[in-house]
């Protein structure tokens, strides 16, 4: 018979070789429904980013009301579905052998998302921002053409069917200067904070 003084230990064990077994067993069963809600909720984004956002327009006036409601809700529709579509090609591009790396020197899943998974996906999002820049932009104008009336898109129309070509060129350039601006101000972001990526250009 066994000395009573080992079974504590060989309990323990065992506890710890049982819990690792179930830790092993629940990452693809985690892997799986990732994957499952990756792609039931690809459907929607693709559904959204395909449908014309200015065909929504008529509907975000009768839910919203004409107002900055509605106009920043069109302009939010427009900019963020390719920064989710990015998003999600730059998690399909993280390199499996850094996963599992980390896998094998133990680190749990929010660990692996820190130090893999969310500094491979960075570059996709702020290339995602760049089209997303340039979307709302277009967005702004459309909901001030449409919705508000005022603002710049409202100042294009107006100098364009009375012929003032001297004051329509003016919003015309200030729009354009913001788009550049607030493009280089993401590329001077983008170089701060993914400084261990090396670039091209």
């Amino acid at each position: 018979m066994r000395p009573p003084s080992a079974q504590p230990g060989q309990a323990r064990r065992r506890v710890t070789h049982e819990t690792q077994a179930s830790g092993s067993d629940a990452r693809p069963r985690l892997l799986e429904l990732s994957r499952l809600a990756a792609s039931l909720l690809s459907v929607y984004v693709f559904i959204f980013w395909a449908t014309p956002t200015i065909a929504l327009l008529p509907v975000l006036l009768v839910w919203l009301g004409i107002g900055l409601a509605a106009s920043v809700t069109f302009i939010f529709l427009n900019a963020v579905f390719p920064i989710i579509l990015n998003i999600q090609a730059g998690v399909r591009q993280v390199d499996q052998s850094l996963i599992e790396v980390v896998h094998s020197l133990g680190a749990r899943r929010w660990e692996t998302v820190r130090t893999v998974i969310i500094p491979s996906v960075v570059p996709y999002v702020f290339a995602g921002l760049r089209i997303a820049i340039g979307r709302s932009m277009v967005a702004v104008i459309v909901a001030q053409l449409l919705i508000t009336a005022t603002g710049i898109g409202y100042m294009l129309q107006f100098y364009g069917e009375t012929l003032q070509l001297a004051k329509y060129f003016a919003p015309l350039i200030i729009t354009a200067a913001l788009a550049v601006g607030l493009t280089r101000g993401t590329d001077l972001l983008e170089r701060r904070l993914v400084r261990w990526k090396p670039t091209a250009f």
